[in-house]
């Protein structure tokens, strides 16, 4: 849930530590655990006021390129009749989750949504086991992402070049115990990377049964309403951040 506010809060917030030091909320959690202790629920759970809302946005993205693509079948003479207009910028997809996707996939989803993004990767080995298979800076990337240091891609294919002053992405997924020394061993020691991790491993002896219980309620309705009230903003990423500043105390 900590994780899901922070990136709720995304681009929007920052915090001074010193004249030099500016910090955003960025957030790499690791939520480890035996196989079926169940990881999952809880992830889905805190998550779903995000996903609720990408589900919003597909819905608004879907109608708006459904009339970009009947903008793009007509002739000028066309448009001109029906008072369309002469140029129409394809639609972007909002998002606030990406889901175990490729670096690519994951700037460009930083480049259309500037308030950022948390990257959602229920076994985080997937996500590893991706690094350095198409580009050899992946993990570099990551690295110094978590400082959210300006960043520069050119994605070859299409001979785009995309500039992210202010690139916010959390990254919050699950892995095992005997997954540990591999994931975040050897040189992810050296080079920093397993220390940006969170890793957050719960003493669960026993496993989850079924039960009837049911969560009470108003519990998630009032989760809702938490995270919708910090995303209701139309974040265009020319904004300035709202800064806090710690006290002597």
């Amino acid at each position: 849930m900590f994780t899901t506010f922070a990136a709720a809060m995304g681009n929007r917030w920052t915090v001074r530590f010193s004249a030099t030091w500016v910090e955003r909320p960025i957030m790499y959690v690791a939520l480890v655990g035996y196989p079926s202790c169940g990881k999952t629920p809880p992830h889905r759970l805190a998550l779903s006021p995000l996903l609720n809302l990408d589900h919003e946005y597909d819905r608004e993205y879907c109608a708006k390129l459904k009339a970009y693509k009947q903008w793009g079948a007509k002739s000028p003479k066309e448009r001109a009749a029906l008072s369309l207009p002469e140029e129409m910028e394809r639609p972007r997809r909002r998002c606030h989750v990406v889901v175990d996707a490729t670096i690519e996939a994951l700037i460009g989803a930083m480049r259309d949504n500037p308030q950022g993004v948390i990257l959602y990767s229920d076994e985080l080995e997937s996500l590893f086991a991706n690094f350095n298979r198409y580009n050899s800076s992946d993990e570099s990337y990551f690295l110094s992402a978590f400082s959210g240091t300006p960043f520069k891609y050119i994605r070859k294919s299409t001979d785009e070049h995309i500039f992210l002053p202010n690139p916010y992405c959390s990254i919050i997924g699950s892995t095992q115990p005997g997954r540990l020394a591999k994931q975040f061993g050897g040189e992810r020691v050296v080079n920093g990377f397993s220390s940006r991790f969170l890793k957050v491993y719960p003493d669960i002896t026993d496993m989850p049964t079924w039960g009837s219980d049911r969560m009470p309620d108003g519990i998630m309705e009032q989760w809702e309403r938490i995270i919708r009230k910090v995303v209701t903003f139309d974040f265009k990423g020319k904004e300035q951040p709202i800064e806090l500043t710690f006290s002597l105390e």
